[in-house]
């Protein structure tokens, strides 16, 4: 999409291609979690649509409600048009409500009114086989005006004071704002990615112009980087004399440099035929180690051929010195680490300013039954989704070349933090250490807190001194936490 001038576009592109319309929707919210549909790979919400028809008289039930996919990719919120034909698309004025998913009681925990979104039909979206239809599709127009907490699975702080909800279910909140500063959420464990929110524009639809703002939340990936397991001691020997230069050789800026928008309503990992190039080139012979599987993939625009190749790990990382590009990040991030871990009195002058935040999903932390998978689809750059996309946003940021999907993000706590147009991060499985005065040595006279374990060899918490986490048979690492310089 070109936002410079009015385009006439057909449905396909508009729900992939465009940013968020720009109407004044009053929202309202309280500030709880709200339970989603439990055992899904992805978040569906369930909403009530024409919220302001019912009253205390005429009250909604159950059959009332529809099943939302929860999808920050969307650029717009998509109602599905039952006795529509395929390819129409109308625009539709509604309210709706988000409600707790599992009650039979029907309540609006968040509330949107006078939202304009489009009516069409909904195709099955998601890989070949796994594909799911939707009544609709809650979409970045709406989640941008807060900051939202999303919990894949198993979120154990979901306490409601008007019910019992018995488990730990996956969760939407949607807060005003979140008030930590990035120092005050990095003592917290969290890692923060700073990122420019994009996208935007115009178009015709129903013989009106829209205008459209930006929903598109994108954020720094090195792909593919070399693995990093400080913990296993025979690994590494880290000679202090001469610590930086050592360092560089330990530590060398490994992986491919990507930019990827975060896609919390799609599965796997999707990535362009132009960007697996680039990574197989540099990769070499035997990559991936998964091998290709010729298979298909429904888009809104339909059914498309794909080729599945696993990735095996993959971090997301926060730009803070000006384009020194994810994966050098992510190199200089690891061995401030090595040099805390090993070194704490030698350290180089680099490590004083702490690096920048990441957070890293390796699959081949974990075996047996606990192992995991990075799914990945490789798609033609010429889809009507990725060709949208990218026309969309290439005038603001550096082209699109995977998204973040599911299959990443659900080992992590995440908050979209629009107001501030930060990602905020934390993994699933970090628990905070004991006391200090709890400590104790390894064999190499390093201090060591012990942790907290929620579920025994499946723990990530804070080590020496808050400054790293040991992770233990888990895929999901922060093995330092973020804090200001």
């Amino acid at each position: 999409m070109r936002s410079s001038r009015s385009i006439i576009l057909s449905v396909l592109v508009l729900l992939s291609g465009l940013g968020a319309c720009g109407s004044d929707t009053d929202t309202r919210a309280i500030e709880y979690c709200i339970p989603l549909e439990s055992g899904l790979e992805l978040p569906v919400a369930r909403v009530l649509l024409e919220y302001e028809l019912f009253s205390s008289e005429n009250r909604p039930t159950v059959a009332d409600t529809n099943r939302f996919l929860v999808a920050s990719e969307s650029p717009i919120t998509v109602v599905h048009g039952s006795e529509m034909e395929i390819g129409e698309v109308e625009l539709a004025q509604t309210s709706l409500a988000v409600l707790d998913a599992d009650s039979e009681e029907v309540v609006g925990r968040a509330i949107f009114w006078d939202v304009s979104a489009l009516r069409m039909v909904l195709p099955p979206l998601g890989p070949g086989g796994e594909s799911v239809r939707y009544d609709g599709i809650l979409g970045g127009d709406l989640l941008r005006k807060h900051s939202v907490r999303l919990v894949y699975h198993g979120d154990t702080t979901c306490s409601l004071p008007w019910m019992d909800v018995g488990y730990a279910p996956p969760s939407i909140k949607f807060s005003s704002a979140l008030p930590d500063s990035d120092g005050e959420l990095g003592n917290d464990g969290y890692a923060v990615l700073d990122y420019k929110l994009a996208g935007g524009g115009t178009a015709m639809v129903d013989d009106r112009e829209l205008q459209f703002g930006a929903t598109r939340v994108a954020v720094g990936v090195c792909v593919e980087p070399d693995p990093y397991w400080p913990d296993d001691d025979s690994a590494m020997t880290v000679d202090c004399t001469d610590l930086e230069a050592h360092l560089e050789v330990l530590v060398p800026v490994t992986g491919v440099d990507a930019f990827g928008l975060i896609a919390t309503g799609t599965q796997p990992l999707v990535i362009t035929e132009s960007f697996y190039e680039s990574l197989s080139g540099q990769m070499g012979p035997g990559w991936p180690a998964s091998g290709e599987i010729a298979t298909t993939i429904d888009l809104p625009e339909g059914t498309v051929d794909a080729v599945r190749v696993d990735l095996s790990r993959i971090a997301l990382v926060g730009d803070r010195y000006n384009n020194r590009g994810p994966c050098a990040e992510l190199a200089l991030r690891r061995r401030i680490d090595l040099a805390l871990r090993f070194c704490p009195t030698r350290v180089p002058s680099d490590v004083a300013k702490r690096g920048a935040s990441v957070l890293e999903v390796d699959t081949q932390r974990t075996t047996g039954a606990d192992q995991v998978s990075l799914p990945t689809y490789r798609i033609a750059d010429s889809t009507m989704m990725m060709s949208g996309l990218q026309a969309e946003v290439s005038t603001q940021i550096p082209g699109i070349d995977l998204l973040v999907g599911a299959a990443l993000l659900r080992h992590f706590e995440l908050w979209i933090d629009y107001p501030a147009s930060r990602v905020v991060m934390r993994c699933m499985n970090w628990v905070d250490p004991v006391s200090t005065a709890d400590a104790t040595e390894d064999a190499l006279g390093r201090p060591v807190l012990p942790c907290i374990h929620a579920t025994a060899g499946e723990t990530c918490c804070a080590g020496e001194a808050g400054r790293e986490c040991r992770c233990e048979g888990s895929p999901c690492c922060q093995y330092y936490r973020w804090s200001a310089p």
